[in-house]
């Protein structure tokens, strides 16, 4: 089958129909979907997909910009997720043991990609604060709301729009029709128009990578985190 649940398989020949959509732009969307496939790996341990997640994008990044110019964080290109928690500003903002054991939420991810050196800003699903342009449910300075889908879409070609910018979603997995029950971090690849879908590279060795409508994604999101109490959502990491 074509599809996994609501993702369809990048392996399928409608997925590599869509990735060659995306190849044919000559666009920065083309070039950040080629650095974050190359830049792919799964997560070695089963919480650590927050951490492996943003190890892709900075291993993306490096092949953009210029680091020694524009970054000052402790990361060294072509890094691992076992050598992020070897330096210290990723141990104070988090600790290794308890993430191997729990993960990670939301805020926590923001605070943890602060910590290694990006300019990093959080979106959190807020359907249930249409009225308002800032969420009130954030517990981490920095976090905007995201409304709805359409909101959510604007986010994604803004990113995909920007060669310095990368993106990170918090989702939960059976809403996509996966049989995993839990929350999940993983990088966005690519936005494909025509179809509306994001390239979602599932870091959990046993899911798929594959293409997901934004309006999927975005209820995936729309959930709530049990450990947190809050709406799951993204992060936006970029390097300035």
């Amino acid at each position: 089958s074509d599809s996994v649940g609501l993702v369809v398989r990048l392996d399928s020949l409608r997925g590599q129909e869509l990735l060659q959509g995306v190849r044919d732009l000559d666009s920065t969307i083309s070039t950040t979907c080629e650095t974050m496939l190359n830049s792919f790996v799964h997560q070695k341990h089963l919480c650590m997909c927050s951490v492996v997640s943003t190890v892709i994008c900075f291993n993306s990044l490096c092949h953009t910009a210029d680091l020694k110019k524009c970054y000052r964080g402790p990361l060294q290109p072509h890094c691992a997720e076992e050598d992020v928690f070897k330096t210290e500003s990723a141990n104070t903002a988090a600790d290794q043991e308890t993430v191997k054991r729990n993960g990670m939420i939301l805020d926590g991810l923001l605070r943890f990609c602060k910590s290694l050196g990006f300019h990093s800003t959080m979106w959190r699903s807020d359907t249930f604060n249409k009225d308002t342009s800032q969420s009130a449910i954030s517990a981490e300075p920095g976090g905007q709301c995201l409304r709805s889908a359409d909101e959510f879409r604007q986010l994604i070609k803004d990113v995909f729009s920007d060669g310095s910018k990368r993106l990170i979603v918090n989702y939960y997995m059976p809403v996509l029709q996966l049989p995993y029950p839990f929350g999940h971090f993983s990088p966005l690849a690519a936005y494909e128009a025509g179809d509306d879908r994001v390239l979602l590279l599932d870091v959990y060795p046993d899911s798929v990578v594959g293409w997901v409508k934004v309006e999927d994604l975005f209820r995936a999101m729309d959930t709530i985190d049990s450990d947190s109490k809050l709406k799951r959502g993204c992060v936006v990491i970029q390097i300035l």
